[in-house]
């Protein structure tokens, strides 16, 4: 039951960033497995999570390192909607862009952007999903 939580948030992600069929059989097409999932019990420090602050809320759960693509995904549980909200405006006054935001009474999803660096943004259930993606 938990994996299909975080597949249904990582399909949030991929239809956020513009991932699109290839248009020849050859181009390759990003697919997510539970392997993907690598469990992790400390903030990682990359070149990627140095774009964005910690948030102060949550315990880390997962990563996910798909730097060879360009994204690095970081999953923490235990945390709420509003500690999830504090945590996309404290990325806005770090100078991230809302590019798109969508909700509904059970999860959240914003879009941010700064500089060459993309944010996705999910919430669901207690659990929070940060997706950075360079270009």
């Amino acid at each position: 039951m938990r994996y299909i939580r975080w597949i249904l948030l990582l399909c949030l992600f991929i239809a956020w960033t513009g991932c699109a069929v290839p248009e020849t059989p050859e181009e390759s097409i990003w697919r997510v497995t539970a392997e993907d999932y690598i469990p992790a019990s400390e903030w990682p420090e990359n070149v990627y999570t140095a774009q964005i602050p910690q948030p102060e809320s949550g315990t880390m759960e997962y990563i996910n390192d798909w730097s060879s693509e360009g994204r690095f995904g970081v999953w923490l549980k235990d945390i709420s909607r509003d500690e999830s909200n504090q945590y996309v405006e404290q990325l806005k006054e770090a100078g991230y862009q809302e590019i798109s935001q969508a909700e509904n009474s059970v999860s959240v999803g914003t879009m941010l952007w700064k500089d060459d660096i993309y944010l996705s943004i999910a919430y669901s259930d207690g659990s929070l999903g940060i997706l950075i993606m360079t270009e």
